[in-house]
């Protein structure tokens, strides 16, 4: 999946446009429960070397809530980091060109539950 098939999917699963919070970063894109409501999903470009890979080319990698055991099994799969920038034992950092397609829906699924 690409990361433009993501944000289509965030948008007609969950209702929710991507809202760009931080001026610094363009390509980071919050997506939450509502109007100020709880995040459940950020999409982000970062350098491979924040998810301990090496080169420093960006990876697009979405960031999901995790329940803490979960997220511990998951980890062990491919292209499942500790969450970039967040809280590493409830969130975890997905890189959107190694998980697959059923993984990340689950993912997502899951997140939108834990934060409501």
């Amino acid at each position: 999946m690409t990361r433009q098939q993501l944000e289509a999917l965030l948008e007609t699963e969950y209702g929710t446009a991507g809202e760009c919070l931080f001026r610094r970063y363009p390509s980071f894109r919050v997506y939450r429960h509502g109007k100020g409501g709880r995040w459940f999903a950020v999409l982000m470009e970062i350098p491979r070397e924040k998810l301990g890979l090496s080169g420093t080319e960006p990876v697009s990698v979405c960031n999901v809530k995790c329940d803490p055991d979960l997220g511990e099994l998951l980890r062990e799969q491919r292209g499942i980091y500790p969450a970039y920038h967040m809280n590493k034992r409830h969130w975890l950092s997905l890189l959107i060109c190694e998980v697959e397609e059923e993984q990340l829906r689950f993912s997502l699924a899951h997140s939108h539950s834990l934060t409501k």
